[in-house]
């Protein structure tokens, strides 16, 4: 499973800029950072950010007890592929999750 939006704010405001000034950007893009993680990957970077544990992912089953219909977007397996932005010319300043935590 694939977590969407591992992308930095300053990158998030750096795409919304470059999409009003370059005139090549067209239709829909995908807001991500190009180097996609799993849910695991996001959690453990996230816990080592904030020193904190990541102990282990809580089950799907438990989520969806508590949350309900929402745990399903906390679930659902998202395939975001930034090409079309870069294409344009976008350059990432933090292209790794790491880059992006800290």
């Amino acid at each position: 499973m694939e977590a969407a939006g591992s992308i930095s704010l300053e990158d998030m405001v750096g795409v919304v800029g470059h999409c009003i000034e370059i005139d090549a950007v067209e239709g829909p893009i995908n807001v991500t950072a190009p180097n996609a993680v799993t849910n695991r990957e996001f959690t453990r970077a996230l816990g080592h950010s904030v020193s904190r544990p990541t102990l282990c992912p809580i089950p799907g089953f438990a989520l969806r007890a508590v949350l309900g219909e929402v745990a399903h977007t906390l679930l659902a397996s998202v395939r975001l592929d930034p090409s079309k932005l870069i294409g344009t010319g976008f350059r990432f300043h933090h292209p790794t999750l790491d880059e992006a935590l800290a």
